[in-house]
């Protein structure tokens, strides 16, 4: 057992620096089975060492290996490979090309610092207070005015307490010390929650129903017809799925399920928690246009988001919450 444990540590150890100059996969199995390393071994440590050669904690020696090896990028569409690019290639891209062809962003894109403008209506969402306990920290906020007619990016580092912001903005969180007005009207958390919608980041959790169609129609605004629906839809590039299972779609696909549904639902504060996850530029851009074309000034939307590109393109004001995330004593 004792030799086995040392073959183990070290032989990993030796190969890597051996398969990274020659990538010779072949020579470290036959070296392996001399050595009487059992398949369950030798399989898992080839696979690691082809695919992976400096699967270390090297940064070094990873980007050494990279460069050595060389990196290819395909280009899918519609399950078949379009194009190919080099790595020099692809990352030349000029930014029309990479929207002609859906991609994302490729480069860091800076988040744009956005300012509250005056509300057309002079209606605002206030915070006359906020109070909400995240460990040993808390979120505290008071006088903070959104504008009607606005949409709200909320951003911020992951614990810094966005979720909780939204739950109890729309009136879910009992634990907070909150005081909410709507115009000049402190409303409750249940009064509150029955003005609002939240699409989820995980939106498995609100999809009932057995077709698309069905789905967002359920619980859908006076306001909107049969074919407002399906302009949401075919605007979402997901009116052709109308009659699938919503469950049966991939991730992006009900992500935009459930953002017709916040549409369609009329409600008066719309929030939506990371809803452009795991999306191509192309539906990303299709789901900003359909917010900003949501909002009017009755209607007032709070996205939290880590996409700057996403940001950039929607949001009217952005509300970072790290200055509002303060030690308790």
């Amino acid at each position: 057992m004792f030799v086995l444990m040392i073959k183990l540590f070290f032989l990993p150890l030796l190969a890597g620096k051996f398969l990274i100059a020659t990538s010779d996969v072949s020579s470290m199995i036959v070296s392996m089975e001399k050595m009487r390393f059992p398949k369950p071994i030798i399989i898992p440590i080839a696979v690691m060492f082809r695919y992976f050669p400096a699967f270390k904690d090297d940064k070094k020696n990873v980007k050494m290996a990279m460069k050595m090896r060389g990196i290819t990028v395909y280009y899918v569409d519609g399950g078949t490979i379009t194009r190919q690019f080099s790595k020099v290639q692809f990352f030349k891209l000029d930014d029309a090309v990479r929207r002609q062809l859906g991609l994302r962003a490729i480069d860091f894109v800076a988040l744009q610092n956005k300012v509250a403008k005056t509300a057309p209506t002079g209606k605002q969402l206030l915070i006359d207070r906020i109070d909400y306990p995240l460990r040993d920290r808390a979120l505290k906020m008071s006088g903070i005015a959104f504008n009607y007619g606005s949409i709200i990016g909320i951003y911020g580092y992951n614990g810094v307490g966005k979720s909780s912001f939204i739950r109890l903005l729309m009136g879910l969180e009992k634990r907070a010390k909150a005081k909410i007005l709507i115009g000049d009207k402190a409303l409750s958390g249940k009064q509150r929650l029955k003005r609002s919608y939240l699409v989820m980041q995980d939106v498995n959790h609100q999809l009932f129903t057995d077709s698309v169609i069905t789905e967002v129609s359920l619980g859908m605004a006076d306001k909107y017809d049969a074919l407002a629906v399906e302009r949401i839809l075919k605007g979402l590039n997901i009116y052709d799925l109308k009659d699938k299972h919503p469950l049966s779609l991939s991730g992006g696909q009900k992500q935009r399920v459930a953002v017709a549904s916040a549409i369609l639902s009329g409600a008066e504060i719309i929030c939506f928690d990371e809803p452009t996850s795991g999306m191509d530029y192309d539906n990303m851009i299709k789901i900003s246009q359909l917010i900003k074309q949501t909002i009017d000034n009755d209607t007032i939307i709070f996205v939290i988001s880590h996409d700057h590109e996403f940001l950039n393109n929607t949001a009217d004001q952005i509300c970072a919450l790290a200055q509002y995330n303060q030690a308790t004593l």
